[in-house]
């Protein structure tokens, strides 16, 4: 039996000195004045009950991207 996947998507704002913050919603994330940002949308398809910790790195470059766990 293979388990329900639900889809997740959070958006994380990061500062040039390595500051992040994390919303449900891409609307709350608002950059300080005078620090170049960047936006990036994480969309994960998470089967449920069983936890699964994933860490990744974003390319310097604003290109797709995926991430996979086998």
């Amino acid at each position: 039996m293979e388990a329900e996947l639900i889809q997740v998507e959070v958006w994380v704002l990061v500062d040039e000195n390595g500051d992040y913050e994390v919303s449900k919603d891409a609307d709350e994330l608002q950059p300080a004045a005078g620090l170049a940002s960047r936006m990036v949308k994480i969309t994960v398809n998470v089967p449920t009950p069983k936890p699964v910790e994933l860490v990744a790195t974003v390319a310097a470059e604003p290109d797709a991207g995926e991430l996979r766990v086998a």
